[in-house]
């Protein structure tokens, strides 16, 4: 019985993992490359530039994230989070301002 619990949710992990990844149209890909395109273009504010380098989720001069920090800010955040409570979630909105540059 247990063997079988464990196969099961061995098979439910693996399919929630490579799923997206085979499958990209379930993981919103398709949406957020035709949200890029109907964005305005330029080089202004709150516009897009097609020819810049493509940054943060593959957003053309999206900023860019630093993996690492990015990666120890979550493990900080879910950490406060599972230990204080509310406070994780002022940290989670420090994080998406400061850490990835999102304020804008």
């Amino acid at each position: 019985m247990q063997k079988k619990v464990f196969m099961l949710c061995a098979l439910l992990l693996t399919a929630a993992v490579l799923l997206p990844m085979v499958m990209p149209k379930l993981a919103g890909a398709g949406q957020l490359e035709d949200a890029i395109q109907k964005a305005p273009q330029g080089t202004g504010k709150g516009q897009i530039d097609p020819k810049a380098e493509p940054g943060y989720l593959g957003i053309p001069g999206g900023v860019k994230v630093n993996l690492v920090l990015a990666f120890v800010w979550a493990i900080w955040v879910g950490w406060v989070f599972s230990t204080v409570g509310a406070f994780g979630g002022v940290l989670a909105g420090v994080g998406h301002i400061s850490v990835f540059g999102l304020g804008a």
